[in-house]
C-alpha cells in the first residue's frame, strides 16, 4: 500500500518555457509515486550548468521541444510519500537526490514536490542545511566522479582544475586535497584566498595566466569547455584530461582526440 504524509491537492514547480524565461506554473492534480518510487517534499534545489543550458536550447536533442520542461536536477527534502515495494525509504526520512538527468521532465528539482525513483535518493548527511545539502549532490557528484573514476587522481600527482571558484571546481579542490594530489586552480583572483582555504596549493587568475605559463600536470579537470587543445598541451606523457562543460569547443576537441589519438587524453 502507498503511504503518504501532509499532502494536499495542488503543488507548484518552477520551469522553462519555450522563450528560455522561467516561471512558477501549477501542477494538475497531487503527485502521486507508483511503484519503486517516492515522492519528496522539497525544501531546497540549486541551479547548475546544465539547466541553464537547457533553459538556453542547448540539449534539444536530448530534451526535445516540447515545453514546459522542469527545472532543477538536485533537491533535499522529506519523503512525503512512498509506492509499492519501497522499502528502504519511509515517509519523513530527510533525504537528497537527482532527477534522471537526460530524462525530459514537466517537473524537476526545483518544486514543491518531485516524484523520482527510490535510487535517485539516499540519507541527507547530519548536520548540513537543506540549502547547503542541495548545492552539494550534483556538483559533488560531478567532481567525485571525475576524479576518482574518470580520471584516477592518485596521490602526489599534480592537478590543475579549470573554473575552480564554481561549485564542481570548489568540490574538486577539496577532494583532490583530501585524495593527495598537489591541487593547482585557475580562477580569478578575487577567490584566491577562499581556494587555499580549500586546500589548492596554488592558484592562478586565468586573466593574467595563460595554458603556456603553468603546468605540466599529470591531470587536469575543466569546467570551462575553451581553449581545451592549449591546456591538453600541458599534460605529462601519461597525463589524463575530462571536461565537465557542455559546449561547441569542448566537444569538439573531445571528438579530435578520439579521431587523433596520442599519449594525452581529452574526455
Amino acid at each position: 500500500m502507498d503511504r503518504v504524509h501532509g499532502l494536499d491537492d495542488a503543488s507548484h514547480a518552477v520551469d522553462g518555457g519555450e522563450d528560455g524565461m522561467a516561471g512558477l506554473h501549477a501542477v494538475s492534480g497531487r503527485p502521486a509515486p507508483g511503484a519503486g518510487e517516492v515522492l519528496v517534499s522539497i525544501e531546497a534545489s540549486s541551479v547548475n550548468g546544465l539547466d541553464t543550458i537547457v533553459r538556453a536550447g542547448g540539449l534539444r536533442i536530448m530534451t526535445g521541444r516540447r515545453f514546459p520542461l522542469g527545472v532543477g536536477l538536485d533537491f533535499a527534502g522529506v519523503v512525503a510519500a512512498t509506492g509499492a515495494g519501497v522499502h528502504q525509504h519511509q515517509v519523513g526520512d530527510r533525504v537528497w537526490g537527482t532527477v534522471q538527468p537526460l530524462k525530459r521532465h514537466t517537473v524537476g528539482g526545483a518544486a514543491e514536490y518531485v516524484v523520482v525513483p527510490a535510487d535517485r535518493i539516499g540519507p541527507a548527511p547530519a548536520g548540513v542545511s537543506s540549502v547547503e545539502a542541495a548545492s552539494l549532490v550534483v556538483a559533488g557528484a560531478t567532481a567525485l566522479i571525475a576524479l576518482r573514476d574518470t580520471l584516477h587522481l592518485t596521490s602526489g600527482e599534480r592537478l590543475l582544475i579549470r573554473g575552480a571558484a564554481g561549485g564542481a571546481g570548489t568540490a574538486a579542490v577539496q577532494l583532490a586535497h583530501a585524495m593527495g594530489g598537489h591541487v593547482t586552480a585557475l580562477s580569478r583572483g578575487r577567490h584566491a584566498e577562499a581556494l587555499r582555504e580549500l586546500g589548492a596549493d596554488e592558484v592562478f587568475d586565468y586573466g593574467a595566466t595563460t595554458a603556456d605559463q603553468i603546468g605540466p600536470f599529470d591531470v587536469i579537470l575543466d569546467t570551462v569547455g575553451s581553449q581545451l587543445n592549449g591546456y591538453r598541451r600541458r599534460l605529462t606523457r601519461e597525463g589524463r584530461m575530462a571536461t565537465i562543460a557542455l559546449s561547441a569547443s569542448s566537444m569538439a576537441a573531445i571528438a579530435a582526440s578520439s579521431v587523433h589519438g596520442g599519449r594525452r587524453s581529452a574526455r
